[in-house]
């Protein structure tokens, strides 16, 4: 005899993809990342100065992360 598939388990780990989802997809998540990696262009492009902004942003994105738990 084959044995079912147990669903409450899957249906239980695709609910947890769905919030960790929408977690990584906050506005102000995606907007600092993209200007971090804008920043680190910069720096290498123009001057090596621009790393700060970039320090800056990945810093505010740590923060935004964090205070979403």
């Amino acid at each position: 005899m084959k044995q079912k598939p147990n669903l409450i388990n899957h249906e239980h780990k695709l609910k947890g993809m769905v919030k960790r989802r929408k977690l990584i997809r906050s506005p102000r998540v995606v907007i600092f990342s993209l200007l971090a990696l804008g920043f680190l262009v910069l720096t290498f492009l123009v001057d090596w100065l621009f790393i700060i902004g970039a320090v800056v942003f990945m810093f505010l994105n740590q923060k935004e992360l964090m205070n979403k738990k």
